[in-house]
């Protein structure tokens, strides 16, 4: 799944645009959207744990203490997440988070 397009603030209830699809180089049938992700440094981060809780802990930790201390920034492209399966029961489940980012100017 890939977010982009938040709006201002990334306030919860505020829109996006939500992906799924798998990643390719080959010619796309024109029923398909696309959305094209540029080559960027990723920060990836995991999750593992009570599916959503975890997850949704993981992003607000990423904003709220990884971001500001970091060095780094966003670039603005999609944001990516990579869950484990279709089961979100499992206890330890396991999410990654995926997040184009730049060095921050000094």
């Amino acid at each position: 799944c890939a977010s982009a397009n938040f709006e201002e603030g990334r306030a919860e209830g505020t829109e996006l645009e939500q992906y799924i699809g798998v990643a390719t180089s080959k010619e796309i049938v024109s029923r398909w959207e696309t959305l094209k992700v540029e080559p960027s440094i990723w920060a990836v981060f995991t999750a593992i744990g009570e599916f959503p809780k975890e997850l949704q802990s993981v992003w607000s930790r990423i904003y709220s203490e990884w971001l500001p201390t970091s060095g780094y920034e966003l670039t603005g492209g999609p944001e990516i997440l990579w869950n484990q399966s279709k089961d979100t029961s499992i206890p330890d489940y396991k999410s990654e988070i995926w997040i184009p980012v730049s060095k921050r100017a000094e």
